[in-house]
C-alpha cells in the first residue's frame, strides 16, 4: 500500500511554507499565504502532497501542469479547495480534461490536441462535443504533414501568420479541394483548443479564412455496356467483380461494402446499415437482381470457407485502399474501349475514381425514372445539392437510351452457370405436371386421369357386349358406377330414366 502523502512544511520570516516534490529529484517551495500556524501549515502541505501524488499515480503528469496546480492549491482559500480536489479527480478518473491554466504545455501543443482528437481520446473526454470519426486515419495522416511546420507551437501562442506558414508548406500539386482539407484541420484543431478544451478563449483564425473549392470537375459514369464487359471479364478476380457490380447497383460507399457482414442483410433482402461515415443509419431494399447474386454468392462462399463479412473469400477479404487503379485496370482487361476512362485528371475533369461506381448508381437511377427519395435512401446523401451534381450525367443518359445495368446474377458468368445448374437439378427432381399423376393409380387401379376402362382391358366385340372379365367387373362396377354416373344415381328416377334414353349415360348396356 502506498504511503500516505503528509507533505513537508517549514517557516522563514513569519511565513509558512510547503516543500512539493514534483517526481525525481525536482522539489520546490510554494508559499501558504493562508496558514496561521504550524497546524495549518501542516494541514495544507498534506492536501497539495496527496493531490500531486493522486496525479502521478493516475499516470495525468504528462497531460496537467503540476506546478500551476501546487500553486493553485496553495493560494486557495479552505472554501476553493473542494472544487480543485473535484477537478483532479475528474481528471484522474478519465472523466474530464485539465482545462485552462492546469493544462501541460505539452498538452497545449498543437500536435498533442491532434493527436488526441485522432485517436480518439477527446471523443470519449468530451462526447457530447466531439464524436470519433470514422475517417480519422486520412486526418492523421494530413495532419501529419502539418506537425512538421506546426505541430511544436502551443495553441495560446498559434497566430495567423502560422497556419498561412503551414499551408505555404503544403506539397505542390494538390487540388484546391485538398488543399481546403488540410485548412479544415487547423482550423478544426484550433476550434476544439477553444471549447470545449478551453486552452483559448477565441481562434485565431478569422472567418473566411478557408480557402475556396474552387470549380467543380467533370466526372465519369459506367454505361451499361462497359459494366456487362467488366462483370463478363473472367480474368478479373470474381470476389473484386462481385463487388464493383455490388456498388453501382446499390450506391454504397466502397468503405461501407468492405465492412458490410451478412448479418445486416436480412432474409428477405434488407439492408440495414447502422454504422457510416455519417452516422445516420439508413435502410433499403436490394435490388432483385443483386439479392439472387449473393443468395448465389453465399453458397461459393460456404465451400471456400464461410466468413462473416460479404465481401470476403476464404481467408482473403476485400481490400478497397487501391480500388480506383484497380478498377481502371480491370476496365482495360475487360477491353471497353472508352478512352476518357483511362485519362489522367486534367484541370477541368477529374481521372475515374472507384466512387464513380456510387456515381454510376445515381446517374443511371435518375435517367431511368427514381426519385430523389429513393436514391437518397441507398446512398446516404444528405441534401438534395448532393443529388443534383448528378442531373446532368443523368439527362444526357436518359436521352441517349442507356437502359439499366443487366441484373447482377445474369452479368457475371458464374453466378449465372451456378443459377442454371440449380434450375436443371430442380428440374429434374421435381416431376412434370401431369407426370407424377399418371403413374398414381387409386385402389381399383385407375389413375387420376381416369383413363377408359377399355385401355386396361381386350377390344370390345362388335356385339357390344363387355369383354371386361365377369370378376373384374363385379369389382370395378360399383365405384365406375359412383364415377361416372353419378349424376343418374342422385336424380330423381324418371330424370335418370330420361337420360339413359337421350344416351347421356353411355354405358346403359353394361349396368342396365
Amino acid at each position: 500500500m502506498a504511503r500516505k502523502a503528509t507533505g513537508t512544511t517549514f517557516q522563514s520570516r513569519d511565513h509558512h511554507f510547503a516543500q512539493v516534490s514534483f517526481g525525481g529529484r525536482q522539489r520546490k517551495a510554494v508559499l501558504l499565504p493562508h496558514a496561521h500556524d504550524k497546524g495549518e501549515a501542516k494541514a495544507r502541505a498534506g492536501f497539495i502532497a496527496g493531490i500531486v501524488s493522486q496525479i502521478r499515480r493516475a499516470g495525468k503528469a504528462g497531460i496537467v501542469d503540476l506546478e500551476k496546480i501546487v500553486k493553485e492549491a496553495a493560494e486557495a482559500t479552505d472554501a476553493q479547495l473542494p472544487d480543485l480536489r473535484k477537478l483532479v479527480d475528474g481528471v484522474c478518473e478519465g472523466k474530464e480534461a485539465p482545462t485552462g491554466k492546469h493544462a501541460s504545455q505539452g498538452d497545449s501543443t498543437f500536435k498533442a490536441i491532434g493527436e488526441a482528437w485522432t485517436t480518439g481520446e477527446l471523443a470519449k473526454l468530451y462526447p457530447d462535443h466531439i464524436r470519433a470519426k470514422r475517417t480519422a486515419q486520412d486526418d492523421a495522416y494530413r495532419l501529419d504533414t502539418l506537425y512538421d511546420e506546426i505541430g511544436g507551437l502551443a495553441v495560446a501562442d498559434f497566430t495567423i501568420d502560422d497556419a498561412e506558414r503551414a499551408m505555404r508548406k503544403l506539397p505542390e500539386g494538390l487540388s484546391p479541394a485538398s488543399r481546403r482539407h488540410y485548412a479544415q484541420l487547423i482550423a478544426r484543431v484550433l476550434g476544439m483548443a477553444c471549447y470545449p478544451l478551453r486552452r483559448i478563449k477565441v481562434s485565431p483564425l478569422p472567418r473566411g479564412w478557408l480557402p475556396k473549392v474552387g470549380p467543380k470537375k467533370g466526372k465519369f459514369y459506367l454505361y451499361p455496356t462497359e459494366d456487362a464487359q467488366l462483370l463478363a471479364c473472367k480474368t478479373i478476380p470474381l470476389l473484386r467483380r462481385m463487388l464493383e457490380g455490388f456498388l453501382d447497383r446499390e450506391g454504397m460507399r466502397s468503405s461501407e461494402a468492405a465492412e458490410l457482414q451478412w448479418s445486416d442483410i436480412s432474409k428477405v433482402g434488407e439492408v440495414t446499415l447502422t454504422e457510416n461515415k455519417t452516422d445516420d443509419p439508413r435502410a433499403w431494399a436490394l435490388d432483385p437482381g443483386v439479392k439472387r447474386a449473393l443468395e448465389l454468392w453465399k453458397q461459393l462462399q460456404k465451400e471456400a470457407g464461410s466468413s462473416d463479412y460479404v465481401f470476403a473469400f476464404g481467408d482473403m477479404r476485400i481490400d478497397v485502399e487501391h480500388l480506383a487503379e484497380q478498377l481502371r485496370n480491370d476496365l482495360e482487361a475487360a477491353e471497353v474501349e472508352r478512352a476518357a476512362l483511362f485519362k489522367k485528371k486534367s484541370a477541368t475533369r477529374l481521372r475515374l475514381r472507384a466512387h464513380d461506381l456510387r456515381g454510376t448508381f445515381v446517374t443511371l437511377s435518375l435517367a431511368n425514372g427514381k426519385t430523389e427519395t429513393w436514391v437518397m435512401d441507398r446512398t446516404g446523401h444528405q441534401t438534395s445539392g448532393m443529388v443534383n451534381a448528378y442531373r446532368q450525367a443523368a439527362r444526357s443518359a436518359a436521352e441517349l437510351g442507356l437502359g439499366e445495368l443487366k441484373p447482377l446474377d445474369q452479368a457475371i458468368p458464374e453466378l449465372a452457370q451456378l443459377q442454371a445448374k440449380k434450375r436443371a437439378i430442380a428440374s429434374e427432381t421435381k416431376p412434370p405436371k401431369g407426370e407424377g399423376a399418371e403413374k398414381r393409380h387409386d385402389i381399383n387401379g385407375v389413375h387420376e386421369e381416369r383413363l377408359e376402362l377399355s385401355r386396361l382391358a381386350a377390344p370390345e366385340p362388335k356385339s357390344g357386349a363387355s369383354a371386361i372379365p365377369p370378376l373384374v367387373l363385379l369389382i370395378l362396377g360399383p365405384f365406375r358406377l359412383l364415377r361416372e354416373f353419378g349424376d343418374c344415381l342422385v336424380e330423381p328416377e324418371h330424370i335418370a330414366e330420361q337420360k339413359f334414353r337421350n344416351g347421356s349415360c353411355s354405358n346403359r348396356g353394361i349396368y342396365g
